[in-house]
């Protein structure tokens, strides 16, 4: 029954233990406790932890949402970041955004682009459509192409490419 309470604890039957087993099982529950509690998992029992391993989940459960902030997560609590973090947080937004619309992202918000950015993307846009029509890439869009890229890519694909 040992070695089944401390490798699967939900088979365990605790009242078959003696006293020794017991306490290696209960530092065995607080110790999986604690992982859960690192990591944000929703079985963490914090009133299980001493003081010291609060105080550092409390640090964790910070980073971590700066982190899922920083990331677009939807469980970011914006609130709970100080200025300068929510500052970082709403720079890494606009960058996902702008990368978003840079590559033809559906998630792409181009009402939060800035004018620049916006000249910058349809220019990155006009690029991506050249480089296709380059290729004989079947996204290519011939009517965006300016008269020059016009010139220089022939309609045509050489023999081999058809």
């Amino acid at each position: 029954n040992l070695l089944a309470c401390e490798t699967t604890l939900a088979v365990c039957d605790k009242s078959l233990l003696a006293s020794s087993e017991g306490l290696i099982v209960a530092k065995i529950d607080a110790d999986q406790n604690y992982v859960a509690c690192e990591t944000g998992d929703i079985s963490c029992d914090r009133s299980m932890l001493t003081p010291a391993q609060k105080a550092r989940v409390r640090v964790l459960d910070r980073d971590r949402n700066l982190l899922e902030c920083q990331t677009g997560h939807y469980s970011c609590n914006m609130s709970s970041l100080t200025p300068a973090q929510a500052k970082s947080a709403i720079a890494a937004s606009s960058l996902r955004n702008l990368l978003a619309c840079k590559t033809g992202d559906p998630m792409c918000n181009a009402a939060q682009l800035s004018p620049s950015e916006t000249k910058q993307v349809a220019a990155d846009q006009s690029q991506i459509n050249a480089l296709a029509c380059e290729a004989y890439d079947p996204t290519c869009d011939r009517s965006q192409l300016t008269p020059q890229e016009a010139k220089q890519i022939s309609p045509n694909p050489p023999a081999g490419l058809e």
